[in-house]
């Protein structure tokens, strides 16, 4: 005798499967392409925020804040963090985000902190390429938090 496993698949279509091992085989695969989607959203995301933080960087690296003072406006100020912004290609909206700084984030402690924040963001770009440049790298990460799931639930 046997039984027959019947599943709805991940485009809500009925699957049949024999046995468990296939139906295990494809959750595994099914699983595998959401660790991709993962890294590809934090390397995304880090894209992003490196960017951000080289425009704050662009904008201490031109005096901003000696600058503030001669601005009439916001306006003013948002052009001049434009006109930085065309050579990086940060989103639009950090430069209102960064218009709107207080003033005492134009302090140095703050650049340092963003020159800092900038090094860190560059390697985990690094380590996100790192893994998507090969799915065995996937796999391993999978494999890891697999065995650490196992173990936390042996405990």
């Amino acid at each position: 005798m046997s039984e027959l496993i019947t599943v709805l698949d991940e485009n809500e279509n009925v699957k049949v499967y024999e046995n468990t091992s296939d139906l295990i085989s494809d959750y595994i695969e099914f699983r595998f392409g959401y660790y991709k989607k993962r890294y590809n959203k934090l390397l995304e995301d880090s894209n992003k925020e490196a960017l951000y933080n080289i425009l704050i960087k662009s904008c201490f690296d031109n005096d901003i804040s000696g600058k503030l003072k001669t601005f009439k406006n916001k306006k003013e100020l948002t052009d001049f963090i434009s006109l930085l912004n065309e050579e990086i290609g940060a989103e639009k909206s950090n430069i209102d985000k960064i218009a709107s700084f207080p003033i005492y984030r134009w302090v140095n402690e703050y650049k340092d902190e963003v020159e800092n924040k900038i090094n860190i963001i560059i390697e985990q770009i690094e380590s996100y390429n790192n893994i998507l440049s090969s799915d065995k790298n996937i796999w391993n990460i999978y494999k890891e938090e697999l065995n650490s799931l196992l173990k936390e639930y042996k405990e």
